[in-house]
């Protein structure tokens, strides 16, 4: 039909909502239309058995890839005494669907106003859970024990440590979209720019994929990068 792939398109008004969403009516198909919601993404992480978590991890977002909205390409650890109250209905929303086994809930939450926007439940092992796994929430060891090994569930654990966690390809692709970005002033470029690379030397950042230990998955990575463009 002609149409490019458009993964996330904004409208400020009615009008432009119509005009983005007049370019479909030949197909007869419709993109989903969300409200913008203020804030920032906070995932809440939940390994459910038998109606109860046995295992809790919550992060946010720094940023994202595209920036307009996406995966996550750098997030943090947060204590598990934030957004407590939160956690419990996160846990409750899984339990009264019949969950079992992991799964990530996905809110927008705005710091200003205190509301949560639920955004979708993740019923699988997310992009992020490096992170949890470098703050010692082994959500995949939490499977086996229970699930394959038949151990004994236990209390909820909720472990954490003051990290970060970097998808180093798509932030960089984060980096160089701002740095492109005309519309923002170009003192706020070179100081997004200065802190993207200050974040190299910060000792709490992980990387998604990269390790010294382990170098090969990254290596595939780049290698599968440079066959998907040839």
């Amino acid at each position: 039909m002609g149409l490019s792939l458009e993964k996330v398109e904004y409208a400020a008004s009615a009008q432009a909502l119509l005009a983005v969403l007049s370019r479909y009516d030949a197909l007869g198909l419709y993109p989903i239309v969300q409200e913008w919601c203020p804030g920032e993404g906070l995932g809440q992480m939940l390994n459910m058995h038998d109606g109860h978590a046995t295992l809790t991890f919550q992060h946010r977002r720094l940023r994202e890839w595209p920036p307009t909205g996406g995966v996550s390409s750098f997030c943090e650890a947060v204590h598990p005494t934030l957004h407590a109250v939160q956690m419990e209905k996160s846990e409750e929303l899984l339990r009264s669907i019949g969950w079992q086994g992991p799964a990530m809930v996905e809110y927008r939450h705005d710091p200003a106003s205190g509301r949560y926007r639920l955004m979708e439940i993740n019923g699988r092992f997310w992009g992020s859970i490096p992170l949890a796994y470098h703050c010692g929430a082994h959500f995949a060891w939490e499977q086996v024990r229970i699930e394959a090994l038949g151990q004994h569930a236990g209390p909820t654990a909720r472990p954490w440590r003051n990290r970060r966690a970097r998808y180093a390809i798509p932030d960089a692709k984060h980096l160089v979209a701002v740095l492109r970005d005309g519309s923002l002033p170009i003192l706020r470029r070179i100081g997004f720019g200065l802190r993207f690379f200050a974040d190299f030397l910060d000792p709490r950042v992980r990387y998604y994929v990269w390790s010294w230990r382990d170098p090969r998955p990254m290596l595939a990575d780049l290698a599968g990068i440079r066959k998907r463009r040839s």
